[in-house]
């Protein structure tokens, strides 16, 4: 980060929250300092130190201030605890009603591959290198470089439901990541021949499938319902119809 948490020093490693107790209020507050550990993360002792600093200016503010126990002030002030399979539900509930089997599956694969790689813990825990790491084991296991986007992708909008919905103020440790490599295994699609298309159609047109047509004559726009007549191959009236869809 940036800037150090305000109102804060560094002893073996953790970060105290020090403030001093403003002169006027110090005998009904009880004290003249406020300290107390706010543990060895940054982002978190950063977040801790800015939202309990707010709240001893809102009590030392009041017109009658009495004493508080900082450190259940403390703790009502940290994030309830969010697993990553917490904001999977979460993600799921929210934004997965309509859009099929799919959609859950493939969220549930991204977050058990997390898992696998970095454990099921709290999302606030959750550092760039196990972003990283979840990306190498992906590649590791032979995934193309558009699914490990997808899947980094996915797991990504799992933090963001989760960080927005918990009113957290956190950088996502999966955003712009770079994929080692990314693009240089996507396979060109090739086209159809005539002869592969003509296959296509008449396959298509005899077996009486509901699959439109269209799809093929895009590839070769020549062949054409009209043009089929003359090769030979007459649709019936609703492939025609669905071939000029």
């Amino acid at each position: 980060m940036a800037h150090k948490p305000p109102h804060t020093i560094i002893r073996n490693g953790s970060f105290v929250f020090n403030r001093r107790v403003p002169e006027r209020v110090v005998q009904d507050f009880g004290s003249s300092a406020v300290r107390i550990s706010l543990g060895s993360d940054e982002q978190e002792a950063f977040e801790l130190a800015k939202a309990l600093s707010e709240k001893l200016d809102h009590i030392w503010g009041s017109p009658k201030v009495r004493p508080v126990a900082v450190a259940h002030l403390l703790a009502a002030l940290k994030p309830k605890v969010t697993t990553i399979d917490d904001a999977l539900g979460l993600y799921l509930q929210d934004r997965g009603a309509g859009k099929g089997d799919q959609f859950a599956a493939m969220a549930r694969i991204a977050c058990e591959t997390l898992t696998r790689v970095a454990g099921c813990r709290d999302i606030l825990s959750y550092q760039r290198q196990d972003a990283r790491a979840f990306i190498q084991d992906l590649a590791t296991g032979g995934a193309k470089t558009g699914t490990i986007r997808r899947r980094l992708n996915t797991i990504k909008a799992v933090f963001e439901h989760a960080y927005l919905e918990g009113d957290i103020e956190r950088r996502n440790p999966f955003a712009k990541l770079r994929i080692p490599g990314e693009g240089e295994d996507r396979k060109k699609r090739g086209t159809f021949s005539n002869q592969g298309l003509l296959r296509a159609y008449q396959t298509a047109l005899v077996s009486g499938s509901e699959i439109k047509l269209s799809s093929l004559s895009w590839e070769k726009p020549c062949l054409c319902p009209l043009e089929l007549r003359h090769l030979g191959l007459v649709p019936r009236r609703d492939c025609l119809e669905a071939a000029k869809s």
